[in-house]
């Protein structure tokens, strides 16, 4: 996640994958019958300054678009895309909630980010989040390590490796957000990624069981410093909680970011990108 770079394009697609989807035209042809369209080829419409030509694109249309990609999908809506020609689709496969990008006469299908270039937003990336709200409620705080003060306006969660190198940047940078903005806090879950930082489990267990939250976070500083820090005096029962709930939420790597509306932040490259997702511009 955090590895991801914000990337200042004019308003454009940035093509992960186009497409050219040749036997769409008989799926087209189907949607013109069914929507009494006499002529696909000249036939137009203008939404929000979109102007699309063809008939309008249904939910069954892109199912049968991207069923030869995603034969599980799941159509959430369809609407005029925010670049002229496309419409914009949200969908959801294995679990997971997404955007593309389909071309008016049904010919090209984009999976990729539109950028506005006035403000350099990612429009999909806020689209995505949305789509994937967690429920925090689910999510115990009880076993955070807190940084910043308690009763901050603003909570910010943040499942976190003490052997992970993006959470040690991750971490500074919260430090700084922390100290110019009061109304912010970090609630951090200890999640060790095992499997590639098997040293990362005995030491989130010493942290857990740190007795304090200044005595934890003075421990996390340590091991992100690549310091020694005392073995764990207690079973570090947390930890394990907190793994079945990284694991009921699919969180995969670290760190992971979730705002205080539910919304899993991205691209968090710099300390102005975060803020901009924590303040919800």
């Amino acid at each position: 996640m955090f590895k991801t770079k914000r990337l200042w394009y004019p308003l454009c697609v940035l093509v992960m994958a186009a497409l050219l989807l040749p036997a769409i035209d008989g799926v087209s042809a189907a949607a013109d019958k069914k929507n009494g369209s006499k002529n696909k080829a000249t036939e137009s419409s203008s939404t929000g300054g979109n102007t699309l030509t063809g008939s309008p694109l249904t939910g069954e249309d892109v199912a049968a678009i991207m069923k030869p990609f995603a034969p599980d999908i799941k159509v959430i809506y369809v609407e005029p895309a925010p670049i002229a020609g496309f419409w914009e689709t949200a969908f959801e496969t294995q679990g997971k909630k997404g955007v593309a990008y389909i071309e008016g006469n049904r010919k090209h299908l984009i999976f990729g980010r539109v950028i506005d270039a006035a403000t350099g937003d990612d429009l999909t990336e806020k689209k995505i989040s949305d789509l994937n709200k967690l429920d925090i409620s689910k999510i115990p705080l009880d076993n955070a390590v807190i940084l910043g003060k308690p009763d901050a306006k603003n909570r910010v969660i943040v499942f976190s490796d003490p052997d992970c190198p993006y959470c040690v940047k991750f971490h500074q940078m919260s430090k700084t957000v922390v100290e110019k903005r009061p109304d912010i806090a970090f609630y951090i879950i200890l999640y060790p990624l095992v499997q590639i930082h098997p040293a990362s489990f005995e030491k989130s267990r010493a942290i857990a069981c740190a007795g304090s939250n200044e005595k934890a976070l003075k421990l996390l500083d340590d091991a992100f410093a690549k310091k020694d820090i005392p073995k764990a005096d207690c079973n570090g029962s947390q930890i394990y909680s907190n793994m079945g709930v990284a694991a009921m939420l699919g969180v995969k790597g670290t760190p992971y970011i979730i705002l205080g509306d539910g919304r899993v932040a991205g691209g968090v490259n710099d300390e102005e990108a975060l803020l901009k997702q924590i303040d919800g511009k």
